[in-house]
């Protein structure tokens, strides 16, 4: 409910400087897309949190050897992805993570899981109804294979798929 108060004041905020005439078209998508992009970080912060209480931290082994951090990318599509957000924009999202490894917690699962958790956990921060309504409609059907394909993939899974299976349009 925080987050969703945060941006229902700082969306009346946007909205009064845009109707005094003191933004511009432009620099209210932009102003949109900044406070999505927040909101989405700090969603995605806490269901990070929540996760590696029980998992720890996802981890990979690098080619020379060294434990690593795994990560997670959120790319932004449409008009999240092109910075032009207007008031009931839905967030265009694919998600990928660095390398297959797993959690080095308590409960070990792969980084696979662990992602899928995250991702799913997010949407769940972003769409679930509160008395304050909903931050966002999320949208992952721009991902391989639509809603098909895998909610997260690793980024060479990413690549892969788009130098061999994917249309012009992709």
């Amino acid at each position: 409910d925080a987050l969703r108060l945060f941006k229902k004041t700082q969306v009346e905020l946007i909205q009064r400087k845009e109707d005094s005439g003191q933004l511009t078209l432009e620099e209210t998508f932009a102003r949109l897309s900044d406070l999505a992009e927040l909101v989405l970080l700090s969603a995605i912060e806490l269901a990070r949190m929540n996760l590696q209480k029980i998992y720890g931290c996802p981890t990979y082994v690098n080619n020379q050897g060294h434990v690593m951090l795994a990560e997670l990318a959120i790319l932004g599509m449409g008009k999240f992805g092109g910075r032009e957000m207007h008031y009931g924009s839905d967030l265009d999202l694919v998600f990928l993570f660095s390398r297959n490894g797993e959690t080095e917690g308590r409960k070990v699962i792969t980084n696979q899981e662990f992602f899928v958790r995250l991702v799913q956990k997010l949407i769940a921060y972003l769409t679930v109804p509160t008395r304050q309504g909903i931050l966002y409609k999320i949208d992952t059907q721009l991902r391989p294979s639509g809603n098909q394909g895998a909610l997260v993939s690793t980024i060479d899974a990413y690549a892969q798929y788009h130098r061999d299976q994917a249309k012009p349009w992709e």
